[in-house]
C-alpha cells in the first residue's frame, strides 16, 4: 500500500509534465517569434520538435504561457504581429537583443501583462 501511495503522485506529476500542452494559438505565436527573430542564431535555441514547455525562457502554468524571458539571447529582426496571442502572458522580457521595428500593437491587448522589459534593442 505504501508503494501505491508513493507511485501514484509520481505518475500524476509525470503525466502532467509530459502531456501538458499549450494552445495551438499560443504555440503559433511562439514559433512566429522564433522565426521572425532569427531563432536559428539565438544563443539558447528552441528545439521545435519538442514541447514548448521545454523551450528556454518559456514559462507555462496550467497549459498557458505566462512568462517569456529571452533577455540577452541574440534575437534579431522584427517582433511578429501575433505576439498578442500570448493572452495569458504576465512577464515579457526581450531586453538586450537586436530587435528592430515597431512594437506590435497586439501586445496592448494582453490584459494580464504585468511586466514588459524591452530595453537595449533598436525598437521605434
Amino acid at each position: 500500500m505504501k508503494t501505491i501511495k508513493f507511485i501514484l503522485p509520481l505518475f500524476l506529476a509525470f503525466t502532467t509534465i509530459c502531456f501538458s500542452r499549450i494552445s495551438d494559438t499560443e504555440n503559433d505565436a511562439l514559433i512566429s517569434l522564433y522565426n521572425s527573430t532569427n531563432g536559428q542564431n539565438w544563443n539558447q535555441k528552441w528545439d521545435l520538435t519538442q514541447s514548448s514547455n521545454s523551450w528556454h525562457g518559456v514559462t507555462v502554468v496550467n497549459n498557458k504561457v505566462v512568462g517569456l524571458n529571452l533577455s540577452s539571447n541574440n534575437l534579431s529582426g522584427k517582433l511578429p504581429s501575433n505576439l498578442g496571442d500570448l493572452s495569458n502572458l504576465k512577464v515579457l522580457n526581450l531586453s538586450l537583443n537586436k530587435i528592430i521595428g515597431e512594437i506590435p500593437t497586439s501586445i496592448c491587448t494582453i490584459t494580464s501583462l504585468e511586466n514588459i522589459v524591452l530595453f537595449i534593442n533598436r525598437l521605434e
